[in-house]
């Protein structure tokens, strides 16, 4: 079939008179080569065609669609608009009828077939023949969103064309989109462009003569403009008409790689289920990303569509977030924009780096109320796809394309809609009681799909690379949402909440109230507020009885403050209530419940588990029971479950109907017992049982909350404290400290609190032209790590730092502990060991949490750094010597006459490095010091010429042996 189709070629140049242009296009998605021809088609002629709209797609994405629809003539052509974003499929024949005017005319790309590869054109059946004509220029133009194809032919080959005009352009490509925009009134498809002069000449070239030579003829050429197709587009090869009936191939200077990342981004789509919204995405394949800041990074995320719906919340409150995932560590990091510090961040292959763009309401109506999506782990594809099953029997939006009879089962259904699905041929399912299959495609603009009863009918929502493991760790998302209406039976929950950023804790009391009970109480709103900081303003207002409970949206950070007493009716139904939190006041410091004046006499009844949800933004009190405390607990249901995880989500799914609020889980047989459980009893015993557990689930809060203890009321009036396995501590770390702290000052930073405390700061590792940022461990405590290797004779934390950038780099966790006194360097790695490691009072310990090229263009070529020794503070100071004579992010702030050499300049600037007045140096033979302060939004600097200009890395103390040595 795909050599049938290439037939029609070969009458081609007979049907049509106007320009045509076959080339061979590679779409990397699938690795293969497209062979296509553009033509201009008339309006009249194309509303002959059967024409069908498809929006959201790319162009490549257009193109494989109609590919896969040619073999049963239901598309042999598209028309694409690359601002909409739509794509014409299209059904109709090559008319040999003359062309209009170009203003009554349309590119249209006709499809001829794909086949698997990087080819060039030369390399498919019908064009074996073809003469080589050289090679072309592939211009993408981001203004423009356009990719030129492009022709260099020396200036003697213009003799013939007629000239246009001739106008100043700074640049070629200026030049060329100059023409493209004036194309459509004069005819241009050609320019010769002086760059000495910045002169542009714009022609209409005839017909071209084959290429009698493929070399660059001297400086000044004239440019063909053969072809223009959206950007990011690849092209292996053209088919160029010539004079005499000859026909060449222009090909690229490399056939595309099969595995090559040539593009820098990509739009997409993507559904974010938990919002039922569907969001534009930027898939970045250059793995670069300017002017961001890491804002949180979360562990054990098993999917990129995972990572990004933790995204969205960020998206709506500051318009911007992206993410890096990385699946070798399952790590998920949120980025934001940065706009006071200007950096470009870089990612290793291993990770993808995608940001979200904007998303909006997908069907909301029609899915409210369909039950959460399901996972399917494909073993055969090597994924787990993700499904939505409707409740719904009437759909927009879907329109059946095949229908498989005999199908033995849902998933065999869904695998066959998986193969078609990368190719948009099919979006959803519907599965019969008979065994018949019927595949889906989305269209917009479609009539109401009717589902049939004693039928299935499921959305693919996205598919990602996956295993098995995988699919039972998504399973924690049905458990996250489970609790959440668990937690509705509670009647009153009082705990002690422990607020960070105020060293203080709050005793709080979660109660549910009726919603007609709120509207007699004034209600005040505060926008952009944590939930730390909406307790902290209503305990201000306590004393004048402007407040005393709040309700706190997480998602959009708002903050209801309410003034109200405690209501004890309890509330007809789970569905007319609100969970407020009542605020009994704080108090300085990390306390438990029983350190408070009331509750002094409370018995300890063990720990609890605190289980942060990721995707939720939630934390968990649960607590453990031995499995005979749920004796005279109320069975409601057993079932098979694969996971703990599919049994908690069982028991959300009931608990409103129902009240399950308790779960035993056995992972032999997988059997999960879903219970009610009433009031309980107080614990006999503390110490985790070796069997089978009863989960009990008591408290949900926002993500981060640090819960110190929390009272359970239990049977014949009695109650009992549960505990956190560790204290909050304050973690005065990062706050305070400003970012650009070098590593001198925190090493030498004095405190009665130093034991407790760790500063981040930022280091040069020159080595690498790279800036990391660390953190300095002043509690000599580090825990989870174990030592790799022992370097001897480093004579600088700086150096010692430089072996742990090999580990960052592949996103590993890596620390140093260094000591001055034996210049020793020990290497540490995070192990899955529990351990506490140690270091003496005299050594460092420091972690190397991040690093990003710093500057890596400007830097090149710089000479290699040089080390400065000053006997006064006995220190060594490293200073890089920079080329080039346009620098950025530099400042001038002194300049001084006289200095005798640039020793005493460089002393000058390090007397002012402490307090960040002095970060660099230029130093004429004038013998003139002027100093500089690191600005990143600061204008070039222009290096005054014969002068010295030198950046200070970095400075530590050492001795002059040290100088000698490899510092």
């Amino acid at each position: 079939m795909f050599a049938q189709n290439f037939f029609l070629i070969g009458i081609l140049m007979q049907l049509w008179q106007c320009k045509s242009i076959p080339f061979a296009l590679y779409v990397k998605e699938v690795q293969m080569t497209c062979v296509l021809d553009q033509l201009k088609v008339s309006n009249s002629t194309l509303r002959l065609y059967e024409m069908r709209k498809v929006w959201s797609k790319s162009f490549d994405e257009c193109i494989l669609m109609c590919n896969l629809l040619l073999p049963e003539n239901k598309c042999n052509a598209i028309k694409y608009s690359q601002n909409l974003m739509k794509c014409y499929l299209l059904v109709g024949h090559i008319i040999s009828k003359p062309k209009e005017t170009q203003n009554e005319s349309h590119d249209v790309t006709f499809v001829y077939g794909c086949s698997e590869g990087s080819h060039y054109l030369h390399e498919v059946e019908n064009y074996s023949e073809l003469v080589l004509g050289g090679t072309f220029v592939s211009l993408q133009t981001e203004i423009l969103n356009k990719t030129f194809i492009i022709e260099k032919r020396p200036t003697v080959d213009s003799i013939n064309s007629k000239i246009i005009e001739t106008v100043q352009k700074e640049f070629i490509a200026d030049c060329i989109a100059t023409c493209y925009v004036k194309s459509w009134q004069t005819g241009c498809n050609a320019v010769i462009y002086n760059p000495k002069a910045s002169l542009c000449t714009l022609l209409k070239h005839g017909t071209p003569t084959p290429p009698i030579t493929f070399t660059h003829h001297g400086m000044i050429l004239m440019f063909l403009l053969h072809l223009i197709l959206p950007r990011d587009v690849k092209v292996n090869s053209i088919v160029i008409e010539a004079t005499h009936n000859i026909s060449y191939e222009l090909r690229a200077e490399c056939c595309a790689a099969v595995e090559q990342a040539e593009r820098i981004s990509k739009e997409s789509y993507v559904h974010l289920y938990r919002y039922l919204e569907l969001c534009k995405v930027n898939i970045i394949h250059n793995r670069k990303i300017e002017n961001v800041t890491s804002v949180q990074i979360i562990s054990n995320v098993r999917s990129v569509n995972r990572c990004l719906h933790f995204c969205r919340p960020w998206l709506r409150y500051l318009s911007y977030c992206s993410i890096i995932y990385s699946r070798h560590n399952y790590k998920c990091e949120l980025l934001k924009r940065n706009a006071q510090r200007s950096n470009v961040r870089s990612i290793n292959r291993r990770s993808n780096l995608v940001e979200l763009l904007n998303c909006r309401a997908e069907r909301q109506n029609q899915r409210k109320h369909n039950p959460p999506p399901v996972r399917y782990y494909l073993q055969k594809t090597g994924e787990i796809c993700v499904l939505e099953f409707y409740n719904a029997t009437q759909l927009s939006g879907f329109n059946p394309t095949e229908t498989f009879e005999n199908v033995e089962n849902i998933k065999s259904c869904i695998y066959a809609c998986r193969i078609r699905y990368t190719s948009y041929i099919c979006l959803a399912i519907k599965y019969t009681m008979k065994k018949q299959c019927t595949l889906l495609r989305q269209e917009m603009n479609h009539e109401i799909y009717n589902v049939e009863s004693q039928s299935l009918f499921a959305e693919i929502l996205f598919c990602e690379p996956g295993t098995l493991e995988k699919e039972k760790m998504f399973a924690l998302y049905c458990f996250m949402i489970g609790i959440l209406t668990l937690l509705l039976q509670c009647r009153g929950i009082l705990f002690s909440a422990y607020l960070n950023n105020f060293h203080m804790t709050c005793e709080l009391d979660k109660r549910k109230v009726s919603t007609s009970s709120l509207q007699s109480y004034k209600t005040h709103t505060v926008l952009g507020k944590s939930f730390e900081e909406c307790i902290i303003i209503c305990n201000l207002l306590r004393p004048e009885k402007k407040c005393s409970a709040i309700k706190y949206l997480q998602t959009i950070t708002k903050c209801y403050l309410f003034a109200m007493h405690i209501n004890s009716t309890t509330p007809e139904t789970p569905y007319d209530t609100l969970n407020l939190i009542y605020i009994n006041g704080c108090k300085k410091g990390s306390l438990y419940l029983r350190e408070f004046g009331n509750h002094s006499m409370l018995a300890f009844g063990g720990t609890f588990i605190s289980l942060q949800m990721e995707i939720l933004n939630r934390t968990f009190i649960i607590e453990r029971r031995p499995t005979v405390d749920s004796i005279r607990s109320k069975i409601i249901l057993n079932e098979q479950k694969e996971s703990i995880s599919s049994c908690f989500s069982s028991c959300y799914f009931i608990s409103r109907q129902i009240g399950c609020n308790a779960v035993i889980y056995n992972p032999r047989t997988n059997l999960c017992t879903l219970l009610k459980h009433a009031t309980p009893s107080p614990p006999v015993s503390f110490a985790v049982h070796k069997d089978r557990l009863m989960f009990l689930l008591h408290l949900t809060l926002p993500w981060d909350v640090e819960v110190n203890s929390i009272l359970i009321p239990a049977i014949r009036n009695m109650s009992y404290e549960l505990c956190a396995q560790s204290r909050a501590r304050a973690k005065n770390a990062s706050n305070a400290f400003q970012r650009n702290n070098t590593l001198d000052e925190l090493l030498e930073m004095e405190s009665t609190e130093e034991e407790n405390r760790i500063a981040t700061g930022y280091v040069h590792l020159y080595r690498y032209m790279e800036l990391c940022k660390i953190n300095i461990v002043y509690s000599r405590k580090i825990e989870n790590v174990k030592k790799i290797r022992t370097i001897l004779n480093i004579r600088s934390v700086n150096k010692c730092m430089h072996y742990c950038q090999p580990f960052v780099r592949q996103s590993t966790y890596c620390a140093v502990e260094y000591s001055k006194d034996n210049y020793k360097c020990v290497l540490l790695l995070s192990s899955r060991t529990k351990n506490a490691y140690f270091v003496g009072i005299d050594k460092h310990l420091i972690e190397v949490l991040e690093c990003h090229p710093d500057r890596q263009d400007e830097r090149k070529n710089n000479f290699p750094p040089l080390r400065f020794y000053f006997a006064e503070t006995s220190e060594i100071c490293v200073l890089e010597f920079h080329r080039s004579s346009l620098l950025s992010g530099f400042l001038l702030t002194e300049t001084f006459q006289n200095v005798e050499h640039i020793k005493s300049c460089i002393w000058t600037c390090r007397h002012r490095h402490y307090s960040y007045l002095c970060i660099a140096i230029n130093y004429t033979m004038n013998k003139e010091c002027n100093l500089f302060i690191k600005q990143w939004n600061a204008t070039m600097y222009a290096v005054k010429p014969g002068s010295i200009f030198a950046e200070i890395l970095l400075c530590e103390p050492g001795t002059l042996v040290d100088e000698i040595l490899d510092f």
